[in-house]
């Protein structure tokens, strides 16, 4: 038999019975705040809407020609007859064409869309830092171990 306050028994029955909960003003304070971060989304969405309908924005299909599927972040990339060649070459996976390529397109385009997709492409086509970091501590171990072997031999 249970008489402690977890004890049933001692719970009223139905919703209307139970005394009111003091909410105090933190429920206040958090049914504003919510109100207030609703309007905000709601301006953020209708602000951002206006932005789409006032300027289209080209975009390309998600599938290429060949049935392959197109990066997302090459889908927005600007339609420029210099930028063409970079992105075919990315998708095709030539990226010494593009590496060649895209500091010409770089320095040669009047317009910043351009020039920003084409240092997108390049980036892209870098190694992680990480990576080439973990590969100099690959040699080095494999060094310090064949010089050790050889040291350690009879």
């Amino acid at each position: 038999m249970t008489d402690g306050p977890d004890d049933p028994s001692r719970e009223p029955a139905t919703i209307e019975e139970r005394p009111p909960r003091d909410e105090g003003p933190s429920a206040e304070s958090a049914g504003a705040a919510a109100a207030s971060e609703e309007r905000g989304k709601k301006r953020r969405r209708r602000k951002k809407a206006e932005e789409s309908a006032a300027a289209p924005v080209f975009e390309r299909p998600a599938i290429t020609e060949h049935g392959w599927e197109r990066p997302r972040f090459l889908r927005r990339f600007p339609n420029d007859p210099e930028l063409e060649p970079l992105i075919r070459a990315y998708e095709l996976g030539r990226y010494a064409e593009l590496r060649k390529a895209a500091p010409r397109v770089m320095e040669s385009s009047a317009s910043p869309e351009v020039r920003r997709a084409a240092e997108e492409l390049l980036r892209r086509t870098e190694p992680d830092p990480l990576v080439k970091f973990f590969l100099a501590m690959t040699l080095v171990l494999v060094i310090a171990i064949v010089i050790y072997a050889y040291s350690v031999s009879p």
